[in-house]
């Protein structure tokens, strides 16, 4: 395929001299929009047959199209961006070489990436994320030079002294000051800008005052910098950026940016889509300070919500919005990745004593406690209760995870792995070749498929799976249920049921505690088999007529109390009064 993608960058004069090479050899160029502000250069040239300097890359008798028609004739982006990959890859084939020119990177744009995947080749040029980053945190840093109240100290050559960088800057390159060109990132107040030359040319990047020779220039290095919370990245360089198009942000079904890093998104063209922006990243990010940077380089600082309430003219195809870098404890939404790191932070060096001093075996009944308590509240449809305790779950899985990986054992990416692949395998009905029309079928392929990843091979290996923790009446539906697959039961109703009339009977002539107690959990046993082979779970069972009881105790002993009675001292009568009492005005709240 001989298509090149060439990102114009983000001004006129932005390309870059392969760029050019690359468009001169060429015998088709197609500009996707003349209206970008870098494609007044190749429009210039074109319309002036490569007259007034604009020879550089233009080549007579090359054909040119511009595609600004298909903005008018799409129906939406969607359309646009099928119209615009089909017209182009079509007459690719039409032409020895052919060039496509779209702003930006060139890679970020929706139809330059279907046609990379084709075949195409990219030169890419300046990314309008890591330019709109920059503006940022220049912005940032210039916000908080300018708040400072403290005295003056002597002008430094050298960018930084005892410099405080701006919360979320990752490093210091690039960050200039109120003149275009900077000798160095950064300069220690507004008024020191004085000090930079000419040439744009740093001698040093960070250094403390003590280090600063008689000529005022520092002798170079990095020494007593206080970095600031959120610097990640390299010293000289640009932070790490994610960045995304409004208009792929919509169609993202799952997104989890890493909040340590900055995440841009471009393409806000109008009010709408800066709407539906803010709706999809609220979750994420809350009301957190973002920047828009518009209309070539302006910017503006504001919140997540405050979007999309802007004037209309900050809103074309070159806004961008930019979200700055932020600590944990300073998100206002927080992730998987906060619950992490507050985890490894209380474990770590100058940590909590007692989180530091836990193991697996001490906070094991934690994740016991912490599922009753979940449980507990599902049943009592508490929302608030429910979304703390999922919490505290959560919690101690990850807790677990933390302990490992301090232990050289498994970390979280190792439990995620073990989980995702777990559920994939499993649902073979979903992600592989089984099918399921409803919910019974779609378990047995569950269990088909955890039989052949625990590779079970008989009863024995099923039943040993159960865990000796589980309660006694879930670990024996358990059991009977292992069994019962392999022909283990009782034949009929009538038998199920008559074993627990046999099994009362033996309790009933028992002598001793110990066969009183053994004939007791057959008793038990045989009663769960019944409410299984009836599919009532006996564990569940057993609670809900745990808790009718109690709640029917509350009701007796606070009506006998209104009628000036003492609960322990009611006559048998008193006591089937009461009772059937509760049992009705159970009934009436149902």
């Amino acid at each position: 395929m001989n298509l090149k993608i060439i990102g114009l960058g983000l001004f006129s004069g932005d390309l870059s001299l392969r760029a050019c090479g690359a468009i001169k050899k060429s015998d088709c160029v197609i500009l996707k929009s003349e209206k970008f502000k870098s494609a007044k250069i190749i429009k210039d040239a074109f319309l002036n047959k490569g007259k007034g300097g604009s020879d550089v890359f233009f080549k007579g008798g090359a054909e040119f199209f511009v595609l600004d028609n298909f903005f008018e004739e799409a129906k939406d982006f969607d359309d646009l961006n099928e119209r615009i990959t089909a017209f182009v890859f079509k007459t690719s084939k039409k032409y020895k070489n052919t060039v496509y020119l779209t702003d930006g990177s060139g890679g970020g744009d929706a139809t330059a990436a279907a046609l990379i995947r084709m075949g195409a080749e990219l030169i890419p040029a300046a990314s309008a994320g890591v330019y709109a980053v920059a503006r940022a945190m220049r912005s940032a840093y210039l916000e908080e030079t300018e708040n400072k109240t403290e005295s003056k100290t002597e002008n430094v050559k050298c960018g930084i002294r005892n410099a405080e960088l701006p919360n979320g800057n990752k490093d210091i390159s690039g960050i200039g000051n109120k003149k275009e060109s900077a000798e160095c990132g950064m300069q220690s107040d507004a008024e020191n800008a004085e000090s930079i030359d000419e040439s744009g040319n740093a001698e040093c990047y960070i250094q403390n005052t003590e280090s600063i020779n008689e000529s005022g220039n520092a002798k170079g290095g990095i020494r007593k910098a206080e970095l600031p919370n959120g610097n990640r990245g390299g010293l000289f360089s640009l932070p790490a950026v994610t960045e995304i198009g409004a208009y792929e942000l919509k169609d993202t079904e799952c997104l989890f940016p890493d909040k340590r890093f900055y995440f841009v998104v471009k393409d806000i063209d109008n009010a709408f889509t800066a709407s539906d922006v803010k709706l999809r990243l609220s979750d994420i990010y809350g009301g957190a300070e973002v920047f828009l940077v518009y209309g070539g380089g302006e910017i503006l600082k504001t919140t997540l919500f405050e979007i999309d309430g802007q004037k209309k003219s900050v809103y074309d195809y070159r806004t961008v919005l930019v979200i700055p870098p932020s600590e944990t404890t300073a998100n206002k939404v927080h992730d998987m990745a906060d619950l992490y790191l507050v985890m490894k932070r209380l474990r770590g060096r100058g940590g909590c004593k007692w989180d530091m001093a836990q193991t697996h075996q001490s906070i094991a009944i934690n994740a016991i406690e912490e599922a009753y308590e979940l449980v507990d509240a599902i049943e009592l449809s508490d929302r608030d209760k429910m979304l703390e305790e999922s919490g505290d779950v959560l919690l101690q899985a990850v807790f677990h995870a933390v302990i490992a990986e301090d232990e050289g054992d498994f970390n979280v990416y190792d439990m995620l792995t073990a989980l995702c692949e777990k559920l994939i395998f499993r649902h073979t009905h979903i992600f592989g070749g089984e099918t399921a029309a409803n919910e019974k079928e779609a378990l047995a392929a569950w269990e088909k498929a955890k039989a052949k990843e625990k590779k079970y091979t008989n009863m024995t290996d099923k039943i040993k799976s159960v865990p000796n923790n589980f309660p006694a009446l879930l670990r024996a539906e358990k059991i009977m249920k292992a069994a019962a697959k392999y022909g283990f039961g009782y034949e009929d109703e009538d038998e199920a049921f008559g074993k627990i009339a046999e099994k009362t009977a033996e309790l009933r002539t028992a002598e001793t505690p110990g066969e009183q107690k053994k004939k007791g959990g057959e008793m038990l046993l045989a009663a769960a088999e019944c409410l299984r082979r009836t599919g009532v779970e006996p564990e569940t069972a057993l609670k809900e007529a745990v808790d009718r009881a109690a709640k029917r105790l509350e009701f007796m002993e606070a009506a006998a109390e209104k009628d000036g009675k003492s609960f322990s001292e009611l006559t048998k009568e008193e006591r089937e009064k009461y009772w059937n009492s509760a049992k009705a005005q159970e009934k009436n709240n149902i």
